[in-house]
């Protein structure tokens, strides 16, 4: 079994991210700061995030837009039903607010209008990269094992 480092890859470094922008549909009011919205978890129809403080109450609902690409999701306001090219819109009610860090909340919710296929595509890629990081971990905690011998 080799050492810590000869098991890490550079791919293995990189993190899953999706950058997110929001409309609160009950506002009327933009969450434009993507580098203040995270992707915590999500599930099957539920998803949680880290939003900035005061952007959204229980209950109100939020068009979610979701990019790979950081560049899709730059921008200045966002309208009710707008489009962003390059992004996924999904609707989602808001089910419970935590708090979060620097400011910050954790939001709960569910999708309540979204195309599935748009959905399980991001799931997917979601759990695809649980899966790599636990497998690293595994692969890392063998090695270690085997070191302590």
């Amino acid at each position: 079994m080799g050492q810590f480092s000869e098991l890490l890859k550079i791919e293995d470094c990189k993190l899953f991210q999706y950058f997110i922008v929001a409309y609160n549909n009950t506002s009327g009011s933009s969450i434009i700061d993507y580098k203040k919205i995270e992707l915590v978890s999500l599930a099957e129809t539920t998803l949680s995030l880290t939003l900035p403080k005061n952007s959204c109450a229980v209950g109100h609902s939020l068009t979610l837009y979701v990019s790979s690409v950081a560049k899709n999701v730059k921008v200045k306001k966002l309208t009710n039903n707008q489009t962003l090219p390059g992004t996924y819109a999904f609707t989602a009610k808001v089910d419970h607010l935590g708090t979060a860090a620097d400011g910050l909340i954790s939001a709960e919710m569910h999708l309540t209008n979204f195309t599935r296929s748009e959905w399980e595509e991001i799931t997917k890629k979601y759990f695809e990269r649980q899966q790599q990081i636990n497998a690293l971990f595994q692969a890392l905690r063998k090695a270690k094992e085997f070191e302590g011998k």
